[in-house]
């Protein structure tokens, strides 16, 4: 499903090229998210190709700016949650996001392989270097060293300096040298702020509050999400202000702030003195496909691209 979203994207006109994880993709092989390099804000980027999402049946139902300069995860499904693709939409022409790469820069060095948009082999060194480091994955650097040995030395270092501003990292990677990425935290602090500012008024996390549900019902729609968001939980909703405040504070709030989906179950019901759910189900709604279908609707009515 995920090279049917790249061809979705590069028929829509939309300029992007895959990040990495080439052979996977074109094996059916699932790795997880599809990280994709894109020309436009990725809200335009959805927008174009929007019509040839739908003709595949999916639909967003979550939209994560999880870093700063314009990058997004985005979380699509069907109407019923049954498949689901997870795309990095990397956007950052400046390079104020974490792997400080210029998005432009990355997409000049596109280059198609058996109709697919990549971006070339030295570019990918580059990149998978810098996101190892920024993910603390050390151990999968070895790996990058050997690979960039065997490219061409100039090819490596033009590519690191259209990037990066600086040849420097080429050199690191040839020796298989990691050092700590140092960034502007002074550049950073507005988009950081604003970062801040949308979480707050439009959280990313949604939740579900099923007050009569079968705990096993429960779990068969979790079980469908899980297949679509990176952290869906269940949680027992109890009567009693303080303790549906401690439940709120403690599981529900916290997950608002990031891709998540939480299902509450239990006999605590909701008033004027308690945290409204984003989705309340009606007790009678005992099918899980029924339940996914309606969440996924009430999920996807929030984005608006």
């Amino acid at each position: 499903m995920g090279l049917q979203v790249i061809q979705a994207f590069t028929q829509s006109q939309v300029n992007i090229a895959l990040l990495h994880g080439y052979g996977s993709l074109t094996h059916g092989i699932s790795s997880g998210d599809t990280d994709i390099v894109v020309d436009r804000p990725p809200a335009q980027a959805l927008r174009a190709c929007r019509p040839r999402l739908r003709a595949l049946g999916l639909r967003p139902i979550a939209i994560w700016p999880y870093d700063l300069g314009g990058t997004v995860s985005v979380f699509l499904t069907d109407s019923t949650a049954s498949i689901g693709v997870h795309l990095d939409l990397l956007y950052d022409p400046t390079g104020l996001g974490r792997y400080g790469l210029m998005s432009d820069a990355l997409l000049a060095r596109r280059e198609m392989r058996d109709g697919i948009p990549v971006i070339a082999q030295e570019a990918e060194v580059i990149y998978l270097w810098r996101k190892r480091i920024a993910k603390n994955q050390l151990d999968r650097l070895p790996a990058l060293t050997a690979q960039a040995q065997a490219l061409s030395e100039e090819a490596l270092k033009k590519a690191a300096a259209s990037m990066l501003g600086s040849h420097h990292v080429a050199c690191d990677v040839l020796v298989g040298r990691p050092r700590r990425m140092r960034r502007s935290h002074r550049l950073r602090l507005g988009p950081r702020v604003t970062r801040l500012q949308d979480r707050i008024r439009k959280p990313v996390g949604y939740w579900v509050h099923w007050p009569q549900a079968d705990p096993a019902t429960v779990e068969q729609v979790a079980t469908r999400f899980e297949r679509i968001l990176p952290d869906v939980t269940i949680h027992h909703y109890p009567c009693g202000l303080r303790r549906s405040w401690m439940v709120w504070i403690k599981d529900i709030a916290p997950a608002r702030w990031r891709a998540a989906l939480v299902l509450t179950h239990g006999e605590g019901h909701v008033s004027s003195y308690q945290p409204s759910p984003d989705l309340l189900l009606p007790n009678q709604s005992d099918d899980p496909v029924i339940a996914a279908r309606q969440i996924v609707q009430a999920m996807g009515s929030r984005i608006h691209v």
